[in-house]
């Protein structure tokens, strides 16, 4: 994941604005999510053989997403 993570940072942090004001993320997540599906294909969460734990936030209300 290093590894992945070393050779696409260009790719996974593209600013997202410019300027004084902040009306978003910074950082948009087309290039991450683009790399995560390169890498799991077809694959499903409901696929995998160990338990993972993926932190959401919800960036609108500014609140963690629980569910």
């Amino acid at each position: 994941m290093l590894n992945i993570f070393k050779t696409s940072i260009s790719s996974i942090f593209v600013k997202t604005w410019s300027g004084l004001i902040w009306e978003g993320p910074e950082y948009g997540s087309d290039g991450l999510n683009k790399i995560a599906n390169d890498i799991s294909g077809e694959m499903m969460v409901s696929n995998l053989t160990k338990p993972i734990f993926i932190p959401t936030f919800d960036m609108t209300n500014k609140s963690v997403l629980l569910g």
